[in-house]
């Protein structure tokens, strides 16, 4: 049976920030969050884990989270001047 999140356990499992997750999900990357009715919205638990695994994979892969942060940062600079 799939498992869904809330938006705060999302925030605790990945340590990122409320306005960070909202960014990443803008921006494609961070899994969409489903609507479960007006004022409620979830997170498959799988998908957020594949996310924090990606993460790690790609962080072990350049040696460092500061590379890896830049990166992302890059990307979302270059999605806001578009």
């Amino acid at each position: 049976m799939k498992q869904l999140l809330t938006r705060n356990e999302v925030l605790k499992r990945t340590s990122l920030s409320r306005a960070t997750l909202f960014r990443y999900e803008r921006a494609g990357l961070f899994p969409k969050a489903v609507r479960l009715s007006a004022n409620r919205v979830a997170y498959d638990a799988d998908s957020v884990d594949g996310w924090i695994e990606n993460i790690l994979n790609q962080d072990r892969a350049v040696n460092g989270v500061e590379r890896q942060a830049t990166a992302l940062h890059q990307s979302l600079q270059k999605g806001v001047a578009a």
